[in-house]
C-alpha cells in the first residue's frame, strides 16, 4: 500500500432504509429504486461539487472538499430521494445518512480506505429512517452557522472506530439552493466569454501591456538611483503600470486600434471589421521608452513643485554601517557602529535616529554591498530620515581612526564631515567624541551641553561586543544563544542597562520567569544611564512584565507618535494587545496590525513572527502560518513550537510521525513548547495528548513528567473528562502532591464538571489537614519554595464548601482569609511573613 495517498475530507454514506426486505418481496422494485437512488446521488453530489466514490448495493459513499457542502448534499439527497420516490409510486422511502470529517487513504484506482471511511459507516448506522447524523468534528466546524440546526445524541460506541459524540443535524432547504450549480450552463457561459475575449484581442493587449509595463518598471529602476532620484518615484511607476492594466482591458474589449484611430468593436456577427495596426518591434519599444520619460519627468516634476511625500523627517538621522579597515577584532564595528552610535544620539533636542535594526535589515534586503551616497539616500528615504551618515572606521597602528559624513537627503553633497582618532581601547570615548561634533555641527550645540552622553550605554568593548551577537541571536530566533550572550555582557559590566533589557525578552521567550523578572527590574534600575527613548522602553517594558497593560499603552502611543517605524515600540505595543487586550473586552488580533508593521522594517525578526503565526492559528489559517513559518530560521526554537502545531493541523500522518520521532528524541523544552501550542491552537486539540504523553517518558525529568501530568489534565478538562482528568492528579502526587491536591480541589469546586459530592468532601478533608508550611524543591530553580498558599487554601476551602452549599464553611473561610497585619490595610499585608507563624489546620496567621 505504498502509493496510498493520506488526506483529510468530509465523507457521507448513505443507504435505503428497508432495502433487503423490499428485494425479497419484489426484485424488480428493488431494482427501479436502486436507480433512482443512483441517478439522485450522482447529480446531488455532483451539484455540491463533490465526487461518488462508490457504490455498494443500495448504499454510497461520497466524499467532499468541504463540510458545509457535505452536510448540505446530504439533506438534499434526503429530500430529494422522498420525493421522487413518492413521484414514481416507489412508496415512502427513507434513506439513513452519517456524515464525518476524517483521514482517509486514496488508491490509485480513485477507491478510499482508512479510519474516516470506516467511522462515517458506523455513524450512519446508528441512523434512524430519514435521520442524517454527524459526527463530534463535522458539528466543531458548523455549530456557529445559524442555518445548521443541530441536536446531541450523546456519546456512541461505534465498533472498531472508538467513540463518538453524535449529532443529528438538518438545514435550512432554501440555503441549501444557493450552492447547486448547473455545470453545463456554466461551461457554456465560460466558453463563450473565452471566444470574446479573443475576438476582441484581449489576450494580446494583456500580454502586450505586461511587457511594456515590465520594460518601463526596469528602466524606472537605473535611471532613478543614477539620477540621484527619491526612490519612491520607482514605486510610484509600479503602482501606475498596475492601476493601468484593468484600464488597458477593458479599452481592448470596447475598442479596436485601426488605421483611422480608435474604432469601437463591432458586435459578434458585424460582416466587416475594420483591420488592426502593427507596429514594428522597434517603434513598439521606442513608445515605451517615450511613455518612461513622460512618466518620470511627470513624477519629477511633482516632487520639485513640493507635490511629493510628506512623511520624511527632516529631525531623523539613519546611520548606515561603517566601511571597516582594521584587522579582525574590529570587523564586527561595521555593524556595531550603527547600533552604538544610533543609540547614543537617542534623542536630543529633536534630533532622532532611525532604528538602527530596521537600517541594517534594509541593507541587507537590498544586497548593498558598498554603502556610498547613493544607496544611503535610498535606505534613509525608505526609513523617513532626512539626514543619513556614512562612515568608516581605519586602524592605524594602535590607534582607531573614525570618520563620519552627514547628508542631506535631498542634496548630494555632504553637509558635515567630522573625525576622530585615539586608542582602540577608548572606543566608548571616541564615539562619544564623534556623536558629539555630530550634534555640534547639526545642532549648533556647545561641548559643554554633550556630557550627558558620556555613559549611555557601556563603558566596556567587550560588553558592546556580546551585546550586539546576543541581539542578533535574539531576532533570529535562538533565544537560549540570546540569553547566554546578554548574561556574558551584563557579567562583564554590571550597569549596562540595554543589555539586562535583552536579556528580560529573551527570557520571557524561554518562559523563565524569574530571570525573566530580575533582568527587568535592572533594566529598570540603570534606565538613567540609557537615552530618553531607550529609558521609555525600558519602563514599558516592565510594566509589561509586571501585569499593567494601560500603562505599557501610556508609554509607548505617545513615543509611537514621534518614532513610527522604531521595531521595538511597535513590538511592545502589540505585546501588550496580544497579551492583555482580552482583559478589555477586545480581541489579541488586534495586535497584528503593529506586529505587520515592524515586520515591514525587519523582515526576519523571529519573535514577531511568532506571534503573527499565532494569531493565523487563532484564526485558522494555517496556509498563512505555513508561510510565515518558511521565513523562520531553521535552527530556530520557535519552528520546534510551531511546526508539531501545522503538522498536526494540516498534514497527514507520515508527516506526523516524522513530527512525534522528532519530540521523542528532542529535548524537554522543545516538547513543553509544542504541547503549549498544541493544546491552545490545534484544531479541537488534535495531536496534543499525543506530545504531552511524551512528557511523561521514564528519562524525562521530574519537572517535564510534572508538566505532562498538568497538561493531559488540562486536555482531558478541556473535553469534559473528568475521571480521565482526575487520574492525572493522583500520578502527579507521586511528584508533587501540593499542587495535584490544589488542581484536583479547584476543579472539582467547578459547577459545570459532574463531580460527587462525597469525592468533593474528601477532596476537602484533604485541604483541612494538609500542613501549608511542607517546603518542596523546584529541580528547574534549586530553590525551595512553600507548598501551599495560607490564603489560597482558604480560597479553595471556600470554594468547594460553596459546592457543598455550607454557608458556615464558606463564612469560615472568608474570615480566616483576611490578610496579616491591620484588617483593611493592603500595604500591611506581607504572604511571606504568614508562612512564619503558627498556622493550625484552619487557624488564621
Amino acid at each position: 500500500m505504498a502509493n496510498l495517498q493520506h488526506r483529510l475530507a468530509a465523507l457521507w454514506f448513505a443507504d435505503i432504509v428497508g432495502f433487503s426486505q423490499l428485494s425479497h418481496e419484489d426484485e424488480s422494485a428493488a431494482l427501479e429504486l436502486v436507480q433512482l437512488f443512483q441517478g439522485i446521488t450522482r447529480d446531488t453530489v455532483g451539484r455540491y461539487g463533490g465526487h461518488v466514490v462508490k457504490f455498494v448495493g443500495d448504499g454510497a459513499l461520497a466524499e467532499f472538499h468541504s463540510t458545509e457542502a457535505a452536510v448540505r448534499a446530504a439533506c438534499r439527497l434526503r429530500n430529494s430521494f422522498s420525493e421522487q420516490t413518492n413521484a414514481n409510486d416507489l412508496g415512502d422511502r427513507d434513506l439513513h445518512i452519517g456524515v464525518h470529517v476524517g483521514e482517509i487513504a486514496t488508491t490509485p484506482d480513485g477507491d478510499v480506505y482508512g479510519d474516516g471511511v470506516n467511522a462515517t459507516a458506523r455513524i450512519m448506522n446508528q441512523a434512524e429512517p430519514g435521520q442524517i447524523l454527524a459526527s463530534d468534528d463535522v458539528w466543531h466546524q458548523l455549530r456557529q452557522r445559524k442555518e445548521f440546526q443541530f441536536e446531541e445524541l450523546g456519546e456512541r460506541d461505534l465498533r472498531g472506530a472508538g467513540q463518538h459524540v453524535l449529532h443529528c443535524v438538518d438545514v435550512e432547504d432554501e440555503s441549501s439552493t444557493e450552492w447547486e450549480v448547473d455545470e453545463e450552463v456554466l461551461a457554456s457561459k465560460l466558453g463563450t466569454l473565452y471566444d470574446e475575449l479573443k475576438r476582441r484581442r484581449v489576450f494580446r493587449v494583456a500580454a502586450g501591456y505586461a511587457v511594456v509595463a515590465w520594460l518601463i518598471t526596469q528602466i524606472a529602476a537605473i535611471i532613478v538611483p543614477e539620477l540621484f532620484l527619491p526612490s519612491w518615484i520607482t514605486r510610484a511607476v509600479i503602482v501606475i503600470a498596475i492601476l493601468g492594466f484593468p484600464i488597458a482591458i477593458v479599452i481592448a474589449w470596447a475598442y479596436d486600434l485601426t488605421r483611422e484611430g480608435l474604432k469601437r468593436t463591432p458586435p459578434r456577427g458585424a460582416v466587416e471589421q475594420a483591420p488592426e495596426v502593427r507596429f514594428p518591434l522597434l517603434q513598439k519599444l521606442a513608445a515605451g521608452l517615450l511613455i518612461a520619460a513622460v512618466v518620470i519627468s511627470g513624477w519629477v516634476g511633482w516632487d520639485r513643485w513640493g507635490w511629493g511625500p510628506t512623511d520624511i523627517s527632516a529631525s531623523t538621522v539613519a546611520i548606515l554601517p561603517f566601511d571597516v579597515r582594521a584587522n579582525e577584532a574590529f570587523e564586527y564595528l561595521g555593524e556595531g557602529m550603527a547600533t552604538l552610535i544610533a543609540t547614543k544620539i537617542g534623542d536630543i533636542e529633536d534630533y532622532q535616529s532611525a532604528d538602527p535594526h530596521a537600517v541594517l535589515e534594509f541593507v541587507e534586503r537590498q544586497g548593498f554591498r558598498d554603502i556610498d551616497p547613493q544607496a544611503g539616500r535610498i535606505v534613509a528615504e525608505r526609513l523617513g530620515a532626512g539626514n543619513y551618515v556614512l562612515g568608516s572606521v581605519i586602524q592605524i597602528g594602535e590607534e582607531l581612526h573614525l570618520e563620519a559624513t552627514v547628508y542631506d537627503s535631498d542634496k548630494q553633497d555632504p553637509t558635515t564631515q567630522i573625525s576622530v582618532q585615539g586608542e582602540a581601547d577608548d572606543l566608548i570615548g571616541l564615539v562619544d567624541q564623534l556623536v558629539g561634533k555630530i550634534l555640534v555641527a547639526e545642532l549648533g550645540e556647545s561641548g559643554a551641553g554633550l556630557a550627558s552622553l558620556a555613559a549611555i550605554t557601556t563603558d566596556s568593548l567587550d560588553a558592546l561586543k556580546e551585546y550586539l551577537e546576543a541581539d542578533r541571536e535574539y531576532r533570529a530566533g535562538s533565544f537560549g544563544n540570546a540569553i547566554e550572550g546578554f548574561q556574558r555582557a551584563v557579567e562583564i559590566d554590571s550597569l549596562f542597562a540595554l543589555a539586562y533589557y535583552g536579556l528580560a525578552t529573551s527570557a520571557s521567550w524561554q518562559e523563565n520567569y524569574p530571570l525573566w523578572n530580575e533582568a527587568a527590574a535592572n533594566a529598570l534600575r540603570y534606565n538613567d544611564r540609557l537615552s530618553a527613548p531607550h529609558q521609555t522602553l525600558v519602563q514599558a517594558s516592565h510594566a509589561l512584565v509586571t501585569g499593567r497593560p494601560v500603562e505599557v499603552r501610556n508609554l509607548v502611543w505617545p513615543y509611537l507618535d514621534r518614532h513610527p517605524n522604531d521595531i521595538d515600540a511597535l513590538y511592545l505595543y502589540g505585546e501588550s494587545l496580544f497579551h492583555y487586550n482580552d482583559l478589555f473586552g477586545r480581541p489579541m488580533t488586534e495586535a497584528r496590525d503593529y506586529f505587520e508593521r515592524a515586520l515591514d522594517l525587519d523582515p526576519t525578526n523571529t519573535p514577531l513572527l511568532s506571534h503573527l503565526m499565532d494569531i493565523a492559528a487563532l484564526n485558522g489559517d494555517f496556509g498563512h502560518l505555513d508561510s510565515l513559518l518558511q521565513r523562520v530560521e531553521p535552527e530556530s526554537e520557535v519552528r520546534s513550537k510551531f511546526r508539531p502545531l501545522l503538522v498536526f493541523a494540516t498534514g497527514d500522518s507520515a508527516d506526523q510521525e516524522a513530527v512525534m520521532s522528532e519530540l521523542q528524541a528532542g529535548g524537554d523544552f522543545e516538547v513543553r513548547l509544542a504541547v503549549g501550542k498544541l493544546a491552545a491552537l490545534s484544531p479541537i486539540g488534535r495531536g496534543a495528548e499525543q506530545v504531552a504523553s511524551l512528557l511523561l517518558q521514564p528519562q524525562r525529568s521530574q519537572a517535564a513528567q510534572r508538566s505532562g501530568y498538568l497538561w493531559l489534565a488540562t486536555i482531558y478538562l478541556r473535553g469534559g473528562r473528568w475521571d480521565a482528568a482526575k487520574g492525572q492528579f493522583e500520578a502527579l502526587k507521586t511528584i508533587d502532591p501540593a499542587t495535584a491536591l490544589q488542581l484536583h480541589a479547584f476543579y472539582a469546586a467547578m459547577p459545570f464538571l459532574s463531580v460527587p459530592d462525597s469525592e468533593v468532601e474528601a477532596v476537602r478533608a484533604g485541604i483541612v489537614h494538609w500542613d501549608p508550611f511542607e517546603r518542596v524543591a523546584d529541580d528547574e530553580t534549586s530553590t525551595e519554595t512553600p507548598s501551599f498558599d495560607p490564603l489560597y487554601r482558604h480560597y479553595l476551602l471556600g470554594l468547594l464548601s460553596a459546592r457543598l452549599n455550607d454557608g458556615r464553611g464558606v463564612a469560615t473561610a472568608i474570615e480566616r482569609s483576611r490578610p496579616c497585619g491591620v484588617p483593611g490595610s493592603p500595604e500591611s499585608f506581607r504572604p511571606a511573613a504568614c508562612f512564619g507563624l503558627n498556622f493550625g489546620p484552619l487557624g488564621p496567621c
